[in-house]
């Protein structure tokens, strides 16, 4: 199983932390090792650009987990945060550039900057196909408790703009979360997001 990492992971594997990426401080921004910095041709002048390092992949993929799974993903039980619900299970739909390495094990881990659009739910029906607007639905008619957050790893330019605070998930605003992804997105992955990114460890196989 592929265990998504950021803040609120507590339980990660030596191995997989001895591989965390270190970073130097140049200039204004902190830079991965291996990056590099390139000029660029613009209209009217140069610009630098720096190019993270190795980040080869691109992925846009859909995470489900359920039962105890879900509650490994630490967070899933974050957007619970401060109640006495559990995680029953969980989705995440994440938009990643990244790469893969292994650990001294020979454990996969992925390294780079991901944008995660995740909902948390109190219960599921096994009935239903499980997807953002069916776990919406159960919300709205109080067949579980959801909540939707917007996680983003590995990025740290500007995006209080465009980040919406957790809240609970319902049919009327599952499209506004979904809409700031995209929006977020955008910024993280176009030109300007270029040198904000510092990568890290975004998940490894348990």
């Amino acid at each position: 199983m592929k265990i998504l990492v950021d803040v609120y992971t507590s339980e990660i594997p030596k191995d997989v932390v001895e591989m965390a990426p270190k970073l130097e401080t140049s200039g204004p921004i902190e830079r991965a090792t291996r990056g590099s910095v390139r000029k660029i041709r613009t209209d009217p002048s140069e610009i630098e650009v720096f190019t993270p390092p190795d980040l080869d992949r691109w992925d846009a993929e859909t995470h489900t987990y359920k039962d105890e799974s879900a509650k490994k993903v630490g967070f899933l039980a974050g957007l619970f945060s401060g109640s006495e619900k559990s995680v029953a299970a969980g989705l995440v739909h994440e938009v990643k550039k990244y790469r893969v390495d292994k650990t001294n094990k020979g454990r996969e881990i992925e390294i780079g900057v991901s944008v995660r659009l995740s909902i948390a739910t109190t219960a599921y029906n096994a009935e239903f196909d499980f997807s953002i607007p069916n776990l919406a639905a159960q919300a709205q008619l109080g067949m579980s408790e959801a909540r939707v957050g917007i996680y983003v790893v590995g990025y740290f330019g500007p995006i209080g703009d465009l980040l919406p605070a957790p809240d609970d998930l319902n049919v009327e605003n599952f499209s506004i979360y979904t809409k700031a992804a995209k929006e977020i997105q955008n910024r993280v992955f176009g030109l300007e997001g270029i040198g904000f990114m510092t990568p890290k460890i975004l998940s490894f196989e348990n």
